[in-house]
């Protein structure tokens, strides 16, 4: 993992209070970028327009939605980081007290570059900064979240069908949550 993108995962939890006082049907996003929140409160092509217009070659930059979603059994923090198109940057992974931290820095570890082919189960959830589990259909990954006793959360859910947003691929994880670690 890049130095740049741990610094913006290390900035993610001064997001925490504001994901859970926001209203989810406002659509707004911060945008994280060099460690610090550049952005909060903004619509998502706000976002994404920032990031493409001042910060084209930042590493590891993190959009993330405010507001807490729902649709699963948790509610869903959902964070966008964004690695340069046809370059995958797998380092030593870092590890993280915060569990939130931890899948999504697994996540990382997991991107595929550009040109690897979609695997055949491209829907995974990590616990704990591992794989848990991996599924070729999100149905099946939201119907093992939904009867795990005990409850799973925290626990990531990534699809490795890498988005793209200018010259970034786009890589979206959603974290279920019932208790947000204490804000930093």
């Amino acid at each position: 993992m890049t130095s740049d993108l741990a610094d913006n995962l290390q900035a993610l939890p001064r997001l925490y209070h504001t994901w859970t006082a926001t209203d989810p049907g406002r659509g707004l996003h911060a945008l994280i970028v060099g460690g610090a929140v550049v952005a909060e409160a903004v619509a998502l092509e706000t976002a994404s327009t920032m990031l493409l217009h001042d910060f084209p070659t930042a590493p590891g930059a993190l959009i993330v939605a405010l507001g807490q979603l729902d649709g699963w059994r948790h509610p869903r923090l959902v964070v966008s980081s964004l690695g340069r198109a046809g370059r995958t940057e797998r380092g030593r992974p870092l590890r993280f007290d915060d569990p939130i931290l931890r899948d999504l820095a697994a996540a990382e570890a997991l991107r595929p570059a550009r040109d690897e082919a979609v695997p055949e189960a491209p829907y995974v959830l990590l616990k704990d900064g591992t794989v848990y589990a991996r599924f070729a259909r999100v149905s099946k990954a939201r119907q093992a979240v939904a009867a795990a006793a005990p409850v799973l959360a925290p626990v990531a859910f990534v699809s490795l069908r890498l988005g793209r947003l200018g010259p970034f691929d786009l890589l979206a994880a959603q974290v279920l949550v019932e208790n947000l670690p204490p804000s930093r």
